[in-house]
C-alpha cells in the first residue's frame, strides 16, 4: 500500500493497517555511510585551517558528493 501523503499514512496507522516500506534498506545503508563521511569531512574543516589540508579535504568532499549523485541515479533507476 502506498501513501501519497502524511494524512494518508496517518489514517492507516490509526485505523490499524498493516503499512508495509518500500525502502531498500540497504539504500539507507549506503546513504549513512555517505552522510557519516561528511560529517567526518566537515569536523576535520572545523578542526585545521591549514590552506594543502583544506584543498585536501575539499577534493574528498567532491569524492562523496560524486559518490552521492551516483547514489541517487540508483535509486531513481528502481
Amino acid at each position: 500500500m502506498g501513501f501519497n501523503n502524511l494524512s494518508s499514512y496517518l489514517r492507516s496507522v490509526a485505523l490499524g493497517r498493516e503499512i508495509i516500506s518500500k525502502t531498500d534498506v540497504n539504500s539507507l545503508v549506503e546513504l549513512k555511510k555517505i552522510g557519516v563521511n561528511l560529517n567526518q569531512i566537515a569536523r576535520r574543516l572545523n578542526t585545521f585551517s591549514s590552506d594543502e589540508y583544506l584543498q585536501n579535504v575539499l577534493m574528498e568532499l567532491d569524492k562523496q558528493l560524486a559518490n552521492l549523485e551516483r547514489f541517487k541515479e540508483i535509486i531513481r533507476s528502481k
